[in-house]
């Protein structure tokens, strides 16, 4: 039976940053992902600057369909409401399929070994190691680490989620023209907009012969969202024109963000990324939180301490449960982005400023919260926060 010191279940950037950096440590790593690369992933495609500094790689030309230079938000009536001053394009949009594959084959170039094509049955947990059981065969290793999404095969096999609660996740919709059909949005600016659901937003990113439409919201909205998204096209389009031909493809996604003390573990099996339910609960995102979970996994286990799982909760405690505070409190201040909402945030350009500043990377959530308590949405935020405090103290 084939032994490594760790085998990593899912090559998204969670899995295969992690590989990556254990590969450069010295240690003997496997890499399993279920699909065969390049394959199609359900994503807007938006990388932040805290995502991109997270690579800590520069990404390759081929791989950026454009820059992103500041934030819209408009209304559900369609009409402009607030936009963002602009920001020096640190975040970019991919195709989420190449970008992927990139970070595989860096993987690969550090040592790390890649099988595709092996789905994973059942995980053992041993004293010594743990034993990885796939369709026609087996494999051990003395750690695993579960990067395989949201449907997670290694969290379920080992009895840590079955699946998750409607509450503790969101859910996507997108579509993509690959066309010229409407005129592109030369500014760099992402667009965001209310679509009517509490909770929910949908979105417009273009680039040079391509647009991508979507919705994310609340995963009990699920039966809703095909005839939100509908809408949302209907209204785009009408803003800028027909689109003449149909979409090249829709994907869907499934995007969990489960509260402040997600399950990050059990005995030698780690969890990162959507695995763990570590996207942002205000943004979304995931990508950034792969990344760094991922290394931080990556970390620990480098280390060799004798509790590298009670140290990876540590960091979870020490980096992510503040800003993942603020982060949900945000969620919730601006839950029904109706009348009200606009009319607060068309007066605060701050406010817009700090928002595209936190997908540009440059700001965060302590300065976006410290604005929405103190200016344009200072009572919605008071009615929502209440007395909850933010400060927790530190782990060891």
């Amino acid at each position: 039976m084939t032994k490594f010191d760790v085998i990593i279940v899912g090559a998204g950037p969670a899995g295969s940053a992690c590989a990556r950096l254990l590969a450069q440590a010295g240690a003997k790593v496997l890499l399993l992902e279920k699909a065969r690369f390049p394959r199609e992933k359900s994503c807007g495609g938006l990388l932040s600057g805290k995502t991109l500094a997270s690579i800590d790689a520069p990404l390759p030309d081929r791989l950026v369909l454009s820059k992103v230079h500041g934030m819209r938000m408009v209304a559900e009536d369609g009409k402009l409401q607030a936009e963002s001053g602009h920001l020096p394009g640190r975040a970019v949009l991919v195709d989420r399929s190449q970008f992927d594959w990139w970070m595989v084959e860096r993987a690969c170039q550090a040592g790390a070994v890649y099988r595709d094509a092996c789905e994973v049955v059942r995980i053992v947990n041993g004293r010594e190691m743990a034993t990885v059981y796939l369709i026609g065969g087996a494999l051990v290793a003395k750690w695993v680490v579960g990067a395989d999404g949201a449907a997670s095969a290694v969290a379920r096999t080992v009895g840590l989620r079955k699946a998750w609660r409607s509450w503790q996740s969101g859910i996507t919709l997108c579509r993509e023209w690959q066309s010229d059909t409407l005129p592109a949005d030369q500014s760099g600016f992402a667009e965001m907009h209310a679509v009517g659901i509490p909770g929910a937003l949908g979105w417009c990113f273009a680039w040079d012969g391509g647009w991508r439409i979507g919705v994310g919201a609340p995963a009990f909205f699920k039966p809703h969202l095909t005839e939100t998204l509908d809408k949302l096209v209907k209204k785009i389009t009408a803003m800028r024109g027909s689109i003449s031909l149909l979409p090249v493809k829709t994907t869907g996604a499934l995007v969990p963000t489960a509260a402040f003390w997600p399950r990050l573990g059990k005995e030698r099996v780690f969890l990162a990324g959507d695995a763990a339910g570590l996207a942002d609960p205000f943004s979304g995102e995931g990508i950034a939180a792969a990344l760094q979970s991922g290394a931080a996994i990556a970390e620990v286990l480098s280390h060799g301490w004798p509790n590298p799982l009670q140290k990876y909760r540590a960091w979870w405690h020490n980096n992510y449960l503040r800003q993942r505070r603020l982060s949900t409190l945000l969620a919730l201040t601006c839950w029904k982005k109706d009348a009200r909402f606009f009319a607060e945030i068309s007066r605060d350009r701050v406010w817009m400023d700090l928002l595209a500043g936190l997908m540009d990377g440059c700001s965060g959530y302590d300065a976006l919260w410290h604005r929405t308590t103190r200016g344009c949405l200072g009572r919605m935020s008071s009615e929502v926060a209440g007395e909850i405090e933010v400060d927790m103290p530190a782990v060891k």
